[in-house]
């Protein structure tokens, strides 16, 4: 009895462990929203597609700004952090000193999240995909 009462207690202890991260996790997605609608949606759109008439000002195809995409979703998260932090050449200005490390991390967050349904599908329905995708917000 003992023992039932000692494995049903860390198993509780382990679900709550979880439900803590994915509400942390959530948090997270949500606070990187925020922030994205407040500096990215003039070029990027509220959906992350990418603005067709910024693309134009940019010289450069609308694909390339689209978020919600399976490539930016496959990119590692800190590939994403390295974009925002430093910009893309001429393209994209850079938000370090805009922005603190925290929020470029949530931000990232919610980009990498944007595609995750795509990526999911891409990919087939592999746990670790599933894993990274379970999560998204919009």
């Amino acid at each position: 009895m003992l023992k039932k009462l000692g494995s049903l207690a860390i198993i509780a202890f382990m679900a709550g462990s979880a439900l803590s991260a994915g509400a942390a996790e959530n948090k997270e997605l949500i606070a990187g929203r925020k922030i994205f609608q407040s500096n990215c949606i003039s070029c990027h759109l509220k959906t992350g597609k990418g603005s067709p008439m910024m693309a134009q000002i940019f010289k450069v195809d609308v694909k390339n700004m689209d978020l919600d995409s399976v490539r930016v979703a496959a990119m590692k998260k800190q590939e994403i952090v390295g974009i925002i932090t430093n910009g893309k050449a001429g393209k994209m200005p850079t938000f370090k000193g805009k922005l603190g490390k925290k929020e470029i991390t949530e931000v990232a967050s919610y980009i990498h999240s944007l595609g995750a349904e795509k990526l999911k599908k891409s990919a087939g329905t592999s746990d670790s995909v599933a894993k990274k995708s379970k999560t998204r917000v919009r």
